[in-house]
């Protein structure tokens, strides 16, 4: 592990991908997609948030149909024409896809560090 890694941490995928999305929707010309990001993550959250007080094996199910819906957003927003980080709808099912793949299965310095980006993308609507 490079000294970076053990100083700041490995950024994994889930947390590249909101990365990119974030810097993607950034700027003047992006206003759009910074709200539809934000929009579908404020709706997303309660949905987490029950999840989140189940047991184990209810809260992993629970987070599979949440992925598949997600998954069918982003395709969706494909086959209307969305290929980039940017594009509002792509962007936003992917940063909800991406939460929750990290809640299922992430650790929870992981999971903390996608939830943090979660919380900023949030706010930027």
């Amino acid at each position: 592990m490079g000294l970076f890694n053990k100083l700041f941490g490995k950024t994994n995928f889930n947390e590249k991908e909101l990365l990119k999305i974030k810097q993607a929707i950034s700027g003047l010309h992006n206003e759009e997609a910074r709200k539809t990001v934000a929009q579908a993550l404020l709706v997303m959250k309660p949905l987490i948030d029950d999840a989140k007080k189940l047991n184990d094996k209810e809260r992993k199910e629970a987070l599979k149909i949440l992925v598949n819906e997600a998954t069918d957003a982003r395709h969706a927003a494909l086959q209307s024409g969305g290929r980039s980080y940017g594009h509002p709808q792509w962007a936003a099912a992917a940063a909800c896809e991406s939460w929750l793949h990290e809640l299922f299965s992430g650790t929870p310095e992981s999971i903390l560090k996608v939830e943090q980006l979660i919380v900023q993308l949030s706010n930027r609507g």
